[in-house]
């Protein structure tokens, strides 16, 4: 990825970071389920547009974004299949108010449910593969969360439970990269932009002292990404 790529990514990472806290903050304290995806999306989408030059699209067609007259002549070299005419893409980076085609594709996930971020990730690339090589620039990801608990040491332990996350996502970019040999396509652990829930308190005793507690019901998240690009036409 180049920087500017990288960029938009850290963004809209920092911005899933925050969306999360958001959330939080409006449900009850004893409440795991993140189910607010949509906050996640306006954040995410607010983030880029204070960052990249052109204009956000939320929830845009792929239907008018890939498949209309004008884009079939000038950008697409293949068909999109049709089963990805009706999709919409979560949010769509381009360039100006005019244009047509995405420069980056943008999929949020509530959670890492392994067969959806393949589904969203495999569009992604779908819709690149698609497109002619003259769209060099053009890449997305499929932004999801790492939810762990760090083991209880001291101090605690999380490197080895973020890891366990980091290598259950390795099948899924294996079968990718299988099926789209033409693209890049990795995953990165934007771990700067975590947060953490309490996993560990500190108590209080009459005497005085103080003492780590292990909170079981305590978490980390941490946003990671499946990254799709386009492999480098220069020599």
């Amino acid at each position: 990825m180049d920087q500017t790529q990288q960029s938009l990514l850290n963004a809209a990472a920092k911005s899933l970071s925050k969306a999360w806290q958001d959330q939080w903050s409006m449900i009850e304290e004893d409440e795991p389920i993140l189910a607010a995806e949509y906050i996640a999306t306006i954040e995410v989408a607010l983030a880029l547009s204070n960052m990249a030059p052109g204009c956000i699209r939320i929830e845009h067609l792929i239907r008018s974004a890939f498949c209309n007259t004008i884009m079939r002549n000038q950008y697409i070299q293949n068909s999109v299949p049709s089963e990805l005419h009706q999709g919409r893409i979560d949010v769509a980076v381009v360039a100006n108010t005019n244009a047509l085609i995405p420069r980056c594709l943008v999929e949020i996930k509530r959670d890492a449910n392994l067969s959806l971020i393949k589904k969203d990730a495999e569009r992604i690339a779908v819709l690149i593969e698609c497109t002619k090589p003259n769209l060099q620039d053009l890449f997305g990801f499929c932004l999801f969360p790492l939810r762990f608990s760090p083991l209880a040491t001291n101090p605690p332990d999380y490197e080895a439970p973020r890891a366990a996350e980091l290598e259950k996502v390795k099948p899924v970019l294996a079968c990718l990269r299988k099926a789209h040999p033409s693209l890049i396509i990795d995953v990165q652990n934007l771990q700067e932009f975590s947060i953490n829930r309490a996993s560990i308190d500190v108590q209080e005793h009459a005497d005085g002292r103080t003492e780590e507690v292990w909170d079981r019901n305590g978490f980390q998240m941490e946003p990671a990404a499946i990254t799709v690009e386009r492999r480098s036409t220069q020599p």
